[in-house]
């Protein structure tokens, strides 16, 4: 079944923010192959409604959420040394986004921390404590205006990152798009429909 709405849906393929790590990596001709950190944003794909089929039609679903949707980052800037990172959010309903980052901490170490998962977002802000570091781990995210501020709380910065990673920062609004996949730092991309 077509779904006919007169406005165009911008679907982002993204690759997920890396920086360079201790291992260089090289092709067949020697040269240094191409990190993710120049895959962030492999395409922009607009496509129009008319095209698209019922299965994907959830992404573009109306939520209180939907305010929050985009990419966000910071240092995004190749010039530039030190921490990077980036944060998708995809609106998964009226109160709960998914969210996935990926923050590395520079040179020398490239330390990095990832994560994926789900926040119940009130007032603006959400608490996300992973499972398997419940006791250990609790970060905080606040919602404003083309803009997200993460803090982990103290005492409570052991989260599974790489070591003095934390996801710490104000991450700026890149893109206003709804994020349709994330990927897993190994050129494997999951669609954030299917996250569980």
């Amino acid at each position: 079944m077509k779904i006919k709405l007169s406005i165009l849906i911008t679907f982002s393929l993204f690759a997920l923010l890396s920086c360079q790590n201790n291992s260089t990596n090289t092709s067949e001709e020697g040269g240094e192959a191409a990190s993710l950190q120049d895959t962030i944003v492999e395409e922009n794909t607009v496509t129009s409604v008319e095209e698209i089929n019922e299965e994907d039609a959830a992404f573009i679903k109306e939520y209180a959420t939907s305010k929050y949707l985009g990419i966000y980052g910071f240092n995004f800037s190749k010039e530039v040394e030190g921490n990077q990172g980036l944060l998708l959010i995809y609106p998964e309903s009226d109160t709960s986004v998914l969210f996935h980052f990926n923050v590395c901490i520079g040179a020398p170490s490239y330390n990095l921390g990832i994560e994926t998962g789900r926040l119940v977002v009130k007032n603006d802000s959400a608490l996300y404590q992973p499972a398997e570091y419940e006791s250990t781990c609790k970060i905080m995210f606040y919602f404003k205006e083309n803009e997200i501020q993460i803090e982990t709380a103290r005492g409570f910065g052991e989260c599974g990152f790489g070591m003095n990673v934390y996801a710490d920062a104000t991450y700026k609004l890149e893109k206003k798009v709804t994020p349709k996949y994330y990927n897993n730092g190994e050129n494997t991309n999951y669609n954030f429909r299917d996250f569980k």
